[in-house]
């Protein structure tokens, strides 16, 4: 056998020999001549020795060996048979393996024994009301569920923001019609995940104490909006509610919290004397014209109320709009349960003398139409009634319907509080889809154990169920700041923008770079970012910028502010709407138009220019950079960006909330003086004069895009 294969090796050297002139290192030994031959020319025969090889691969071949016999991967031992020899039984019964496996199946057995009879419960057990009521405390461990949480699991797709599971978007509509909704119906948002800070203490320690932290905070009989600073840093905006006290030595305030900036009111110290607790509310916002109607559908009152009255004054659809911001009504209602759910029904007759009466509540708004039991906290810890005895007691009617309340009924405290919408028809133009009042609607909150009660009732009384993104969508509608993205300045707007870039930044990174945009080509320093630090720089033009920045302020607060006493690290916040077509999103840089752009824009606003794609001659080293990039010819200084934009269904156009430097915001010219050239140009109605002059001229250009947009700060 040696002399045979030896003879085969002669063979090949003598093969190999006649390409020895060839320069491939395949032909050639490590001395310089080819394989199989000396130096002489003379051949020498190639061979290997059987047993060292096979005992220099002796770890590999028992290893292969072991792989063979032992299942690999997640199959078990009976999933390797063929098909045809698959049976179910052989899963738990290692007899009716194959005898060459039944050792491996016996392995595996001992391994993962079966559970014993009885172990597993069957489906119907599984599926009884008590057994999932057990499964959903223990899933709603981690992240907290809303009471309405299953109801919006099987409708809604669900997203953990903030320590909650809750409804992002719905599963049956689109973005147009939560704007429809809006309109002409009536749009519903559970709020629940805001949460409630009860403050109690004597009258003059407690306001000096919020006087401290909120701007502004007074004693009023509304709910209103004050921004919170703990530790001298602006936190975030929280809503103020002051229960009415029969002891005008004490005083009780409700702190309206959104959970993104619970960490930092978890290190409020309070003075002696001030008592913070944490109470379990209800919140469900109602948005649209008929508002008022759904609510006095789902809500049916207890007729020795005294505020039933005040209730029945409200009963016009657009009485929502006339009311003081902020109103509070407190009202007890009946067990929704009792009553049967029926179609809307908007065509019902107005009670005679409702002008008059709503003309005077309107002019003097009770300062008792916030009283409620609800304040108290022994009223609302008065048990449900069990729907087991609700379903009893409709089983013994002979006829279906409404069950009558009796005594032994709980009710229901709840409090109203008045939203306020548009003040204005929303849009610059005739063509504008949202008269004032849009937006405007009532807050329902009710206590603990009644959430879904209440929220079956709104839905049922005709309301469309909405998520974070419609109620987002809205707020963008209404030029309002919709969450932690846009509250400027604070820990919890950082920790919102660090995710945000995080989980942007992961999924761009997992498309292969010829399906994903080069930022490096686009110019982009820092993607999915809002660099402020650059952009104050940039608008500085050489002035020292300091962080942490400071809570930014409105325009109507930079008008009235001379700019050279402004910091350069101030920021105002602004409304951008596009002039022409165009959609820009979130992290869209606003930059300052150049001479040549404007004497382009002078002469059509539809010219509008581009960025040139060249490549950054050097990375991004640190935060703080040249006032203009390095991008090309038409980079633009960055000195802004947008955090919330979109496409405005009542506009019609691009529109976007953002921050612009206040030093930026003094240099940019005014829309006035390109009104009358850029109102011939325009294919669609023009502005009217009051508002197109009220506004400055600004670039915006998306991340993702070479384009830049001419667009229009709001004043």
């Amino acid at each position: 056998f040696l002399q045979g294969e030896n003879f085969c090796f002669d063979l090949m050297a003598a093969k190999k020999a006649r390409f020895s002139s060839q320069p491939s290192s395949v032909f050639n030994r490590d001395d310089g001549a080819p394989r199989g031959q000396k130096k002489d020319g003379e051949l020498v025969a190639r061979h290997i020795d059987v047993l060292e090889f096979a005992a220099a691969r002796a770890r590999e071949m028992k290893a292969m060996e072991t792989a063979i016999r032992s299942s690999t991967g997640v199959r078990r031992v009976h999933q390797t048979l063929p098909r045809h020899m698959r049976r179910r039984s052989t899963s738990y019964n290692v007899k009716r393996l194959p005898i060459r496996l039944r050792a491996a199946g016996q392995r595996e057995m001992a391994e993962n024994p079966p559970l014993p009879p009885g172990a597993k419960k069957g489906r119907r057990y599984r599926r009884r009301h008590r057994s999932l009521q057990a499964e959903y405390a223990g899933r709603s461990r981690k992240y907290k569920w809303l009471e309405t949480h299953i109801w919006h699991a099987k409708r809604m797709h669900m997203v953990t923001l903030w320590g909650h599971r809750l409804g992002l978007r719905r599963c049956d509509r689109g973005a147009r019609s939560s704007h429809r909704s809006v309109l002409r119906a009536c749009l519903l948002h559970d709020a629940s995940y805001l949460q409630c800070y009860e403050l109690t203490g004597p009258r003059a320690s407690l306001t000096t104490f919020l006087s401290s932290l909120l701007t502004p905070f007074r004693l009023s009989t509304t709910e209103y909006t004050a921004e919170l600073a703990i530790a001298g840093r602006h936190v975030g905006p929280v809503r103020v509610a002051i229960a009415p006290s029969p002891n005008p030595a004490r005083l009780r305030v409700w702190l309206w919290v959104h959970p993104a900036i619970t960490p930092e009111l978890a290190t409020l110290k309070p003075p002696p004397g001030i008592t913070i607790s944490q109470i379990a509310l209800n919140r469900f916002e109602l948005r649209g014209t008929t508002a008022t109607h759904v609510a006095r559908r789902a809500i049916v009152l207890d007729p020795d109320h005294p505020n039933a009255a005040i209730w029945a004054a409200l009963a016009s659809p657009r009485a929502v709009d006339q009311l003081p911001a902020g109103a509070m009504l407190g009202l007890a209602a009946i067990d929704p349960r009792l009553f049967t759910p029926s179609s809307p029904d908007s065509t019902s007759a107005l009670p005679p003398g409702l002008a008059a009466r709503l003309r005077s509540l309107v002019t003097a708004w009770p300062a008792t139409a916030a009283e409620s039991t609800i304040w108290d906290a022994a009223a609302r810890a008065v048990p449900i009634t069990p729907l087991q005895s609700i379903y009893l007691r409709r089983s013994q009617r002979l006829v279906p319907g409404a069950l009558p309340p009796q005594p032994s009924d709980a009710r229901v405290p709840l409090l109203l509080v008045q939203r306020e919408g548009a003040r204005r028809g929303l849009g610059s133009d005739a063509g504008s889809t949202a008269p004032a009042g849009y937006g405007s609607g009532w807050d329902v909150v009710v206590p603990a154990a009644w959430g879904r009660p209440v929220w079956l009732a709104l839905v049922w009384a005709g309301a469309h169920a909405a998520g974070l993104m419609e109620r987002a969508a809205v707020q963008l509608e209404l030029g309002s700041p919709a969450g932690p993205a846009d509250w400027f300045g604070t820990p919890a707007f950082e920790r919102h923008w660090a995710e945000w870039t995080a989980t942007h930044l992961a999924a761009h990174l997992r498309r292969p770079p010829a399906k994903r945009p080069s930022f490096d080509l686009l110019g982009i320093l820092q993607p999915f970012t809002c660099d402020w630090l650059r952009a104050a720089v940039a608008a500085a033009e050489g002035r020292t910028v300091e962080t942490p920045m400071p809570a930014a302020i409105t325009v109507a607060q930079f008008r009235r502010t001379d700019p050279a006493a402004l910091a350069p690290n101030q920021f105002v916040f602004v409304r951008v709407r596009m002039s022409q077509r165009g959609l820009v999103g979130p992290t869209a840089m606003l930059c300052i138009p150049s001479a040549d752009d404007l004497t382009l824009f002078a002469a059509s606003r539809a010219a509008q220019p581009r960025h040139l794609p060249k490549v950054r001659s050097e990375p991004y080293a640190g935060p703080v950079l040249p006032a203009r990039g390095t991008g090309g010819p038409t980079f633009r200084t960055v000195v802004g960006y947008l955090t919330s934009a979109g496409f405005s269904q009542a506009r019609g156009e691009a529109y976007g909330l953002g921050f612009i430097s206040a030093c930026a915001l003094a240099r940019l010219p005014r829309d006035s003086a390109f009104a009358p050239a850029s109102a011939r140009a325009m294919p669609r109605a023009p502005a009217p004069a009051s508002a197109s002059s009220a506004g400055w001229l600004v670039l915006a250009r998306d991340q993702h895009s070479t384009q830049y947009r001419v667009a229009v700060i709001e004043g």
